[in-house]
């Protein structure tokens, strides 16, 4: 079975225009790791992006805890989990770090 999705580090900007697009409700990210861009493998659209940064809790923030600060889809089924699959094989590959993610109540 073929994968896909394909995926890209992309930098800051690219990623806060993709979160405004999909997501106008959601603020930019000023401070951030690294950047995940993802695009449907056959048609090369791209749908969705994701954003692993440095924990908002200074008592997270012990520099081996990364945090996923943003992720943005357009509904694609099974989007979200492979942005959060691969930011967690990044925060691994960055600093064998362990990765939290907080979901708001109204998104679960």
């Amino acid at each position: 079975m073929a994968k896909r999705f394909q995926f890209e580090i992309t930098d800051k900007a690219t990623a806060n225009a993709v979160v405004r697009q999909l997501h106008r409700h959601s603020p930019e990210i000023g401070v951030s790791v690294r950047q995940i861009l993802i695009r449907d493998r056959q048609s090369h659209d791209v749908i969705g992006v994701g954003i692993l940064g440095r924990p908002v809790s200074q008592i997270l923030d012990d520099g081996l805890t990364l945090e996923v600060s943003r992720t943005a889809t357009d509904g694609t089924p099974h989007a979200c989990s492979a942005i959060l699959g691969a930011l967690a094989r990044q925060a691994q590959s960055i600093i064998d770090a362990a990765l939290i993610v907080l979901i708001l109540d109204h998104a679960a």
